[in-house]
């Protein structure tokens, strides 16, 4: 597979999508005081269900769609390659930010700042209870898409050749196991394999221009959706749309990512905004009294002060611990990477 081409687009892709994934987390409808007209409620909320729904999905889809295009089946020996890998990669990085966001929290609760803020969870009936909410919920929320997709790749043999057998057929099956069992996502995940299936990497560069040009008539349906359509499969079918347009949308807008692009700073970003984002929203709000229009304002800039100080620590992290920022990020330094 050639990086070129692709590569870039994928870089874009990630920077988009994490934006959007602190986007969903720096909601302010839901903070005390929120008095935000009704026209500007409707935008937030629009934005939530279609906009910065796409981000996550897209990053289910590109990892399988990495992990069919790069690697075919290989038996027992590559399966269990690709598990070691995704050990270090994703399950070690999971417990590492989970516990590093319960200790966070338990010291704000024992600290004078409780008296301004909280989180976490302060009480536990057994072991087994800890181990459930701290490292299964998870402790830190964003990251239940690292949680899902590791137990994807557990199974992804199975997945990669329904989807060789039959593409419609499989594509029902990730369905209905979604649909029906704890796995979110799964839909997403198995559109990977299904697109790596019928186009590969060079022709996917080629057509997402032409996506992007879709972007404005699918955000057109969109808004018609949420209005007058309530159909779980049609939204479905809008999120899939939307996660290719805005990608394709985003190649052509963003030609430069900078340092911002890097798998291990977009993954340290990903992880660490769930611990930052809470306190950011809870310090904005006792600082200034915002309301009306100016709700709008909060919302961008806690964006931006979010993954600036999240990019930040990358950087000082880095720069001062290598080992840890290694761990923390699973020592992803390749540019063909979802996260």
């Amino acid at each position: 597979m050639r990086e070129s081409g692709l590569s870039d687009k994928i870089t874009v892709g990630r920077v988009v999508m994490m934006i959007l994934v602190v986007a969903i987390h720096c909601s302010v409808v839901g903070l005390r005081g929120y008095d935000g007209p009704a026209g500007l409620t409707a935008m937030f909320d629009f934005f939530d269900c279609y906009i910065t729904s796409v981000a996550v999905p897209w990053f289910f889809f590109i990892s399988a769609y990495l992990m069919a295009s790069l690697r075919r089946e290989g038996g027992f020996d590559a399966y269990k390659s690709t598990v070691k890998r995704r050990v270090r990669s994703i399950l070690l990085p999971f417990v590492l930010w989970n516990t590093l966001a319960f200790l966070i929290r338990q010291g704000v609760n024992l600290s004078p700042l409780r008296s301004f803020t909280g989180g976490g969870r302060e009480e536990f009936d057994s072991i087994w209870d800890f181990f459930l909410r701290v490292y299964f919920e998870p402790e830190l929320e964003p990251l239940w898409f690292l949680r899902n997709l590791f137990l994807f790749t557990l199974f992804y043999p199975v997945f990669q050749r329904a989807v060789r057998v039959n593409s419609v057929v499989a594509l029902v099956m990730f369905w209905l196991i979604e649909e029906y069992v704890f796995s979110s996502g799964l839909i997403y995940y198995g559109l990977g394999f299904v697109v790596a299936k019928w186009c590969d990497p060079e022709k996917m560069s080629g057509l997402l221009p032409r996506f992007g040009a879709m972007f404005p008539l699918v955000v057109g349906v969109m808004v018609a959706a949420y209005f007058w359509v309530d159909s779980e499969v049609c939204y479905q079918l809008l999120i899939v749309a939307g996660m290719f347009s805005l990608w394709g949308v985003a190649c052509l807008l963003l030609p430069f990512t900078g340092g911002l692009g890097k798998p291990d700073n977009i993954f340290f970003i990903y992880a660490a905004h769930g611990i930052i984002s809470p306190y950011v929203l809870k310090v904005s709000v006792l600082m200034f009294d915002v309301s009306g229009l100016w709700w709008a304002v909060l919302y961008v800039v806690s964006i931006v002060v979010v993954i600036g100080v999240c990019y930040g620590g990358a950087v000082v992290v880095r720069t001062l611990m290598p080992g840890v920022f290694g761990a923390l990020t699973g020592s992803r330094r390749r540019a063909l990477s979802a996260l």
